[in-house]
């Protein structure tokens, strides 16, 4: 077909392509999340998250099925940052005692 999408709706790392809008609301999640267990603890409800992002629950749960999906993501996510920021920490100090205090 002319025109049609080859990629199968997948971006280069394997996972699927989403719409600029479900992106956005995606990255609203999980900046809720991050807010709402960082204040109220694990056991904050999920409506909370959704309410905090601006979005229906339904939104939360199509991506995320259960809090420990979420969490799981959001520790993903907090390792890999930590982990970079540790990496350039040691490139750009030659003692690793140095880099450790700049990390």
């Amino acid at each position: 077909m002319a025109g049609s999408d080859t990629s199968g709706g997948l971006s280069t790392n394997g996972r699927s392509a989403l719409r600029v809008d479900a992106q956005r609301n995606l990255e609203h999640v999980l900046r809720a999340a991050r807010e709402v267990f960082g204040e109220l603890g694990y056991g904050a409800p999920m409506e909370d998250v959704a309410r905090r992002a601006r979005v229906g629950v339904g939104t939360v749960y199509r991506r995320f099925p259960s809090k420990e999906v979420l969490v799981k993501r959001i520790a993903e996510a907090e390792t890999a940052r930590l982990t970079e920021q540790a990496r350039a920490a040691l490139q750009q100090e030659d003692e690793p005692w140095a880099a450790l205090a700049r990390f």
